[in-house]
């Protein structure tokens, strides 16, 4: 049988002619302009990290989202993704804008992951949001589409950006009178930077009827016997930009009196010598007042322990004796009030049986050991007239007048007149005319000549050895013509500093600082040989050495200087001991040796022998060394206390040696503090 035809096949030809037209055409229509407009891109947040549980208004967190180009089209410029905080978990127009980002334009199924800070606006009401984030949004028309939208898992809690108190101030500290109380400021939230005021207050016993403290504005609080009974308090303040708010702390318990503690201990003054008296004051207590005094002194060993108490001293002074000796004085104050005791000690204070200065201001000094008994000093030094001292035993000096009646008559009319360096020294009686008592002393002085303009030296003499002296004169040869000698020669132009000598073999020689001219000043220790009667020069001046450029006697002047000469004849070497420096300055000590009075002399390598300390300035200026009525040899000097403008007061030092070939003397460190040595 014939098969039925297929009903395509029963179209006729034209028919299928322009079913081909119609497919051929479809194309075109299916991926035209057309077609592309009624395809587009739909962009939606598939991912939104949690924000943080809290948060601050005013401050910024991170938050991380993922947009994605759900298709069929392609997006074809940047689009924005907006940031929400929402109260209902929907986007709508009513919401916080947080922020935004802008999307780069994506293909269908295409995504863009960005991570970026957003910032809570400061005026947000404290609340609970849920943190919605937009795709394709608008901030400026408020118009989210839902379906474009993703919340967060979570909700954050957006805090005050005023400050808030969570945790209430607490006062530490010990609450007894002088004590010092301490705000902690607690714990608060809000916009940062916060800072903080605070305000105590004094309140009853039960902590109610509570009062500002005027002025108790500070972190820390000092409790004062005014607080005694009452509790405290403290108001905290915590500010920033956005307002202020307080917060009261709990009450103190009540505050309590104090028994008294030392806070520096007591302090002694005075020197601590033989004679002499110490006294204490009760240094600085802490404690509830009224607070009640109580001394006791004790002696110690050198080193400042195995104390004991001296029986009888207890009051606030203690008069120094013979048995402190060598030993540390100290002082145990008590202090007592009404709740309580308590005691405290002073430093150890070495006692001993002189403490230099000995004597107030005595420049240039010399000693005289009148009779040679060691019992009988004069000291005689540089000021108008010569000042005069007198002492028994080398510590404890008396004023003795002055050993010139007037002005000489060949010194200067007016002004100072340089009445420098005065030294004495016992001569023949023949040496006196007119003597009743046997006895003659000659002093060697120096003086500004009138007539030649230089420093010169002259000399007086006395029946007693402190005066009144009478003036001879300008220092005169043998013969007593021409030119005086002590005033200057041909090859110097003045003479400072004089100091007798008596040699092993009965010479009399004096020593001086003569100022050299051919080059310009250059001072210079010279020595001029005396007559039998001490009075006249026997021999021309001969130079000895001078100041050497570039040591310790070129400080602090501008010519190098030695003066102040003096003898010592030892073990058959002859020490000529001498200062150097400036004696406004850094002034100090040297000696040369020689084997003879008149020399020739070497300088010690080692000088200087005597330097200035921190507490000593400027010794120097000391004059023939003498023994101490307990023996030993002891040098007397001038030195400074505590700047180069103070006086130069008298002070006391032994003078030892060193074995050696020959040997070496020791003046060691200028002292300052008591020694247990007597002169």
């Amino acid at each position: 049988m014939p098969r039925p035809l297929d009903p395509i096949r029963r179209l006729r030809p034209a028919v299928l002619c322009g079913l081909a037209a119609i497919a051929l055409l479809t194309p075109a229509l299916t991926h035209g302009p057309a077609a592309a407009a009624a395809a587009p891109a739909r962009l939606a947040v598939i991912g939104l990290a949690s924000p943080p549980r809290t948060a601050i208004a005013g401050t910024a967190f991170h938050v991380s989202d993922t947009t994605r180009n759900l298709g069929p089209g392609r997006s074809r410029r940047p689009s924005t993704t907006v940031f929400l905080a929402s109260l209902d978990k929907r986007a709508g127009a009513g919401d916080i804008v947080l922020g935004s980002r802008a999307v780069r334009p994506l293909d269908p199924r295409r995504s863009s992951h960005a991570r970026r800070s957003i910032t809570i606006p400061v005026a947000t009401r404290p609340g609970t949001y849920w943190l919605i984030a937009c795709a394709g949004a608008s901030t400026r028309s408020r118009r989210y589409a839902t379906a474009a939208c993703r919340t967060a898992g979570r909700r954050i809690r957006i805090l005050s950006a005023r400050p808030v108190n969570r945790s209430a101030p607490r006062v530490n500290g010990k609450t007894a009178d002088g004590s010092t109380l301490t705000a902690n400021d607690g714990a608060w939230r809000g916009l940062a930077p916060i800072a903080y005021r605070h305000q105590w207050q004094r309140c009853a016993r039960n902590g109610s009827h509570c009062a500002p403290m005027p002025g108790a504005t500070a972190p820390a609080y000092a409790l004062t016997p005014a607080d005694i009974g009452a509790t405290l308090r403290v108001t905290v303040i915590g500010q920033n930009r956005r307002g202020a708010s307080s917060a009261l702390s709990r009450p103190t318990g009540a505050i309590q009196p104090a028994p008294p503690v030392n806070t520096a201990v007591p302090p002694v003054s005075g020197a601590a010598v033989a004679g002499g008296t110490i006294s204490a004051s009760p240094g600085t207590w802490a404690g509830t007042p009224p607070l009640s005094y109580t001394f006791q002194w004790q002696r110690c060993d050198a080193s400042g322990s195995a104390c004991t108490d001296i029986v009888g001293a207890n009051s606030d002074s203690h008069p120094v004796v013979i048995g402190d000796n060598a030993a540390m004085l100290r002082v145990v104050v008590g202090a007592q009030n009404a709740v309580g005791k308590g005691t405290a000690a002073s430093a150890g204070v070495p006692a001993g049986l002189f403490q230099n200065p000995v004597y107030s201001s005595a420049p240039d000094p010399y000693i005289l050991d009148a009779g040679g008994n060691h019992a009988d000093y004069y000291a005689f030094h540089t000021g108008d007239l010569f000042p005069v001292a007198h002492s028994t035993d080398l510590v404890y000096w008396t004023d003795a007048g002055r050993a010139l009646p007037a002005r000489p008559a060949w010194v200067v009319k007016d002004g100072d007149w340089h009445p420098w360096a005065p030294s004495v020294i016992a001569a023949p009686a023949s040496s006196c005319p007119g003597t009743t008592t046997g006895r003659c002393f000659v002093m060697y002085y120096t003086g500004l000549s009138a007539d030649y303009g230089v420093n010169c030296v002259a000399t007086a003499t006395a029946t007693s050895p402190g005066g009144p002296y009478v003036d001879q004169g300008p220092l005169m040869p043998a013969s007593d013509t021409g030119q005086p000698q002590g005033c200057a020669d041909s090859r110097g132009r003045g003479n400072i500093d004089p100091s007798p000598f008596i040699d092993a073999d009965g010479r009399g020689y004096l020593y001086t600082s003569t100022d050299f001219s051919p080059t310009g000043l250059r001072p210079t220790v010279s020595v001029t040989p005396l007559t039998a009667d001490l009075t006249h020069a026997s021999g021309p001046r001969v130079p000895l050495f001078s100041g050497d450029a570039n040591t310790w006697e070129a400080a602090g002047v501008s010519a190098p200087t030695v003066e102040g000469p003096t003898m010592v004849l030892h073990n058959g070497t002859y020490y000529l001991l001498y200062s150097g420096g400036s004696w406004r300055a850094a002034y100090g000590m040297g000696y040369a040796t020689g084997p003879a009075a008149a020399g020739p002399f070497t300088k010690a390598p080692s000088n200087p022998i005597f330097a200035q300390t921190p507490s000593v300035l400027s010794p120097g200026g000391g004059d023939t060394p003498v023994v101490g009525p307990h023996g030993g040899l002891w040098l007397l000097y001038h030195a400074r206390a505590n700047s180069y403008n103070d006086p130069r007061t008298l002070r006391i030092d032994p003078l030892s040696w060193q074995p050696g070939s020959p040997d070496a003397p020791v003046l060691g460190t200028p002292s300052a503090t008591p020694q247990t040595t007597a002169p």
